[in-house]
């Protein structure tokens, strides 16, 4: 699996307390949104502590072809059509994804990654970074600005930040003319 248990549901509880996330259930998989990452988990190898979680806060699992906003003051239902939607356009190109891999850099307190075959150096959000499994898993950088991870079992999309972040623009610009991984 190349989701991390502990890193998902640190940050389900996270998006919980704030903007809420989506959970949606179709015949084999259970999908889990933020506007920050996605994750997507066949429904026989979702951690039981994550059906758990979900279960405390919505006081059911959701049935197949259903899906739900789940908020710490509200829950309400969603179109489950617009929700699977999302994730079949999410990124779904081969074409445009490069191996990317973890570097030991960090900038204004984010890990930086660089892609394998290029000089592209993106920031991550740590919190977010934590719902992939690090060890063993080829990790792909989609377009300019998501991670992306998938085995047999699941799928996970972590957002990095905004490739045009002002703050440290002149940086990444800087570190991305120097290969930092190995191809």
């Amino acid at each position: 699996m190349v989701v991390n248990e502990k890193g998902l549901l640190k940050a389900m509880k996270e998006a919980y307390k704030l903007d809420g996330y989506t959970v949606a259930v179709d015949e084999a998989d259970l999908i889990l949104r933020t506007v920050m990452w996605t994750v997507v988990l066949h429904m026989e190898d979702a951690p039981s502590k994550v059906l758990a979680l979900i279960t405390e806060h919505i006081r059911k699992l959701p049935a197949p072809g259903t899906a739900y906003q789940v908020k710490r003051k509200e829950t309400q239902t969603q179109m489950f059509r617009m929700v699977k939607e999302e994730i079949l356009d999410f990124h779904t190109d081969e074409k445009q994804r490069r191996i990317i891999r973890r570097t030991e850099l960090t900038l204004g307190g984010f890990p930086l990654w660089q892609a394998a075959t290029e000089k592209t150096v993106v920031k991550v959000y740590p919190e977010y970074e934590d719902i992939l499994c690090l060890d063993n898993t080829v990790i792909r950088l989609v377009g300019d600005n998501v991670l992306f991870a998938d085995d047999m079992t699941s799928r996970a999309y972590i957002l990095c930040t905004p490739a045009k972040d002002a703050k440290h623009l002149e940086q990444l610009t800087h570190l991305s003319k120097i290969q930092w991984v190995a191809e």
